[in-house]
């Protein structure tokens, strides 16, 4: 019996029995083999958040075993056809520059938002954890608790499931040295808001840039050697500066600013 689970770009077929075969072994490994140790820790730990909402005991395997046993002959074009259209989106993604941090995140939550609109949740909320209701009684008011994972119905562990794949997204568009520096967060929300820190700076330092532009704003002028096009390509940079530290002009304001920039 074999029971595929999917650990987003890293994919395990779990077989109670293999049934000896003189054809050539066909591994996992020949479809996810990670490129350094570092994402074969991570995919490690992947593998391990998957099992463990499968309900699978860590008795029951050895990950650095598994990784090379042979995968059931009848799941191999599944797997590969899976593990292709992964590589293929991780393809999309674009890969964090820190000093294009800006134009990454909102590509980076387009992205997101297009493969599923609830993982743009957990990146601001953090990870999704199923509760009930336990009803008032006479001494303790109405309040939830967290669910044991034997009660999760299938749309809640589909909810958790969602985490792993989120921070599989981030960590595919970082390279190694961004990486290292968010390999130890345990959320997808703590990597989002670890690289606006990296990235941005802290709270105070986003004030004094945005001061900065708001003042570049004011300021704004044409260069004596600048063409039109040049003028309105640095005039949009900086609208676009200005939206992502959640300041606006309204289209009116920002016109006429514009047009007072242009040479006489």
């Amino acid at each position: 019996m074999c029971n595929v689970l999917d650990g987003s770009r890293l994919m395990y077929v779990y077989c109670e029995t293999i049934e000896e075969t003189q054809e050539e072994e066909v591994t996992l490994s020949q479809y996810a083999s990670p490129n350094t140790t570092q994402d074969l820790e991570f995919e490690k730990q992947q593998l391990l958040d998957i099992f463990n909402l499968e309900g699978i005991p860590e008795d029951m395997y050895d990950i650095d075993h598994l990784l090379s046993k042979p995968i059931c002959d009848e799941q191999t074009s599944e797997i590969r056809s899976k593990m292709s259209t992964t590589k293929y989106e991780s393809m999309k993604i674009l890969i964090l520059k820190k000093s294009e941090y800006p134009t990454w995140k909102v590509k980076m939550l387009m992205y997101l938002e297009v493969m599923d609109p609830d993982y743009l949740d957990r990146i601001r909320d953090g990870p999704y954890i199923p509760t009930r209701l336990v009803e008032r009684t006479e001494t303790v008011p109405e309040h939830y608790v967290v669910k044991a994972k034997s009660d999760w119905t299938p749309e809640e562990k589909a909810h958790v499931l969602r985490e792993p794949k989120i921070k599989n997204i981030l960590h595919s568009s970082l390279d190694a040295v961004m990486s290292n520096r968010v390999i130890a967060c345990k959320s997808a929300k703590e990597i989002w808001d670890t690289l606006e820190t990296q990235c941005q700076g802290s709270a105070s330092v986003k004030k004094n840039k945005r001061a900065l532009l708001i003042q570049e704003y004011e300021q704004f002028d044409a260069k004596s050697d600048e063409s039109l096009t040049d003028l309105y390509d640095r005039f949009l940079t900086l609208l676009n500066s200005l939206s992502l530290v959640d300041k606006e002009y309204e289209n009116e304001d920002s016109n006429t600013k514009f047009l007072r920039a242009l040479p006489k």
